[in-house]
């Protein structure tokens, strides 16, 4: 029975905190709202003492208000000539930028992009089988072998996208499971004929 009065006795206390906290949190919420209102009602601050000042010359004006309309559109005849050889220089420099660029594309020779590696290991006459493969089975991709002691790379075709290598590798695996797609510097020129050829 000890217990039980003991249990009813926490329980009354506990309902108590509760109901206590709850009525200082509905109060509190409610008095913060009136203080918030009329204290922003009220706000009167001179913000001119930080404003930054700039000092103002009548040259910086774009349009002059002192010109006549006659005068605006006499004026406006040699502008149009002036500004359409402006437009000549701008366009020839910019010629002149646009070629530079090109012949510095034209010397880029690789890309990032995606090629199938179709063998991983150390035996030369199963690279050499892998390549032959590449051949009778797809005369259009190129076939690449890398040596780096004491492993041979098999590589295959040059693709802008995964999508395009995952495409071919589902035909590849049926020949060569572990074949996977891998990201490399491909050749930009046989990777165009490539997406041509698709």
């Amino acid at each position: 029975m000890y217990i039980v009065k003991n249990q009813a006795g926490i329980l009354g206390v506990r309902s108590h905190l509760a109901l206590l906290g709850l009525l200082w949190i509905v109060f509190s919420s409610c008095s913060s709202n009136i203080l918030s209102r009329s204290s922003t009602s009220n706000y009167q601050e001179d913000l001119a003492k930080v404003r930054p000042h700039y000092p103002f010359k009548n040259e910086d004006l774009m349009v002059k208000s002192s010109a006549q309309p006659e005068e605006k559109a006499a004026a406006s005849a040699p502008e149009k000539k002036e500004t359409s050889g402006k437009t000549v220089a701008v366009t020839s420099e910019l010629a002149d930028i646009l070629q530079t660029i090109n012949q510095q594309n034209k010397s880029v020779k690789f890309m990032p992009g995606f090629r199938i590696q179709l063998y991983v290991g150390n035996i030369r006459s199963e690279a050499d089988a892998a390549k032959a493969f590449v051949y009778r089975a797809f005369p259009d991709l190129n076939p690449y072998i890398t040596f780096s002691q004491p492993t041979y790379r098999v590589k295959i075709g040059d693709f802008m996208s995964k999508a395009a290598a995952e495409h071919v590798l589902s035909t590849v695996r049926l020949q060569y499971t572990s074949a996977v797609v891998i990201s490399d510097k491909i050749e930009i020129e046989k990777a165009l004929l490539q997406s041509m050829a698709e």
